[in-house]
């Protein structure tokens, strides 16, 4: 959805000071709001297990641009999808793929794709901390999202996943959103 449909704006400057509802930029502009979110960007790790150069990811434009264009590609059948990475962003792209996939296909394949979540922490969000975690596993299974929590994974292509416990897993695309 674009910003601007549902009454957000992209500002983009150095703030020097905020209050309950002013932000002032080192311009000198001030800008009222309602909410502010602060959206600092962020780059990903490379996880170390062999193979994850050729993963998708969408750390980027470019990459995330690539990785769309598979789905587009893959969601004519009924997609398989693996999720490296249950942070923020994993969970994030977990949820809205559906979405995509309807846009690029239809609700039929969207709601049968299989999406895989996968990490090595042995809790949802780790780094999220416990206050959202009931909430966010709640999503998850209304969505119909396949948790795997504790698994390492020991090497992968675009397609595949190789876990410690010797089990092999296939896909039409791996994505990584790994911290």
């Amino acid at each position: 959805t674009p910003l601007s449909e549902v009454g957000a704006v992209f500002i983009e400057g150095e703030a020097v000071s905020v209050s309950d509802d002013r932000l002032e930029l080192a311009s000198g502009t001030t800008v009222p709001f309602d909410r502010l979110v602060v959206a600092t960007g962020s780059v990903m790790r490379k996880p170390a297990f062999r193979g994850a150069d050729v993963c998708y990811s969408i750390d980027d434009w470019a990459s995330a641009v690539a990785f769309d264009a598979r789905l587009a590609e893959i969601s004519t059948e009924v997609p398989r999808l693996a999720v490296v990475g249950a942070g923020f962003t994993g969970i994030e792209l977990a949820l809205e793929l559906r979405d995509r996939i309807r846009i690029h296909s239809n609700a039929e394949r969207s709601e049968r794709a299989r999406i895989a979540l996968f990490d090595a922490a042995s809790v949802i969000g780790a780094e999220l901390g416990e206050g959202p975690r009931p909430v966010i596993e709640r999503a998850l299974s209304a969505a119909g999202i396949d948790v795997r929590l504790g698994e390492a994974i020991v090497s992968a292509t675009a397609t595949s996943l190789s876990l410690a416990s010797g089990e092999a897993m296939f896909f039409d695309a791996v994505v990584l959103c790994t911290g």
